[in-house]
């Protein structure tokens, strides 16, 4: 599993499932807010050469999250409130994990 924090939203792959997650129920304490899970299907392929790495892209921006995996997946999603900051948690089977921040201009 891994999972990645960005303040008030949560990122997970789920390999065993095949999914990728969005629980943003942190993101508003307003009962009339829509925040529930989002979820989409994503499989890794297996080769000759063993299993296929996960590639995210994760674009925030105002409130928007998009997630873009192996240039064949995407889901994106409204967050309210909270400031985004990436975390990432792996479990001792994930592998490699590595991360590249963008900080745009002022």
């Amino acid at each position: 599993m891994l999972r990645l924090t960005t303040g008030s939203a949560q990122i997970l792959f789920l390999p065993r499932e095949e999914r990728i997650v969005i629980q943003r129920d942190g993101s508003c304490s307003d009962d009339d807010v829509n925040v529930d899970t989002e979820h989409g299907k994503h499989t890794l392929f297996q080769t000759v050469g063993g299993w296929e790495k996960l590639k995210l892209c994760v674009l925030y921006d105002n409130g928007i999250l998009e997630i873009f995996a192996n240039e064949r997946f995407a889901l994106s999603t409204r967050l309210y409130g909270g400031i985004c900051r990436a975390q990432a948690v792996v479990d001792n089977n994930a592998g490699e994990v590595s991360t590249r921040f963008w900080t745009p201009r002022p």
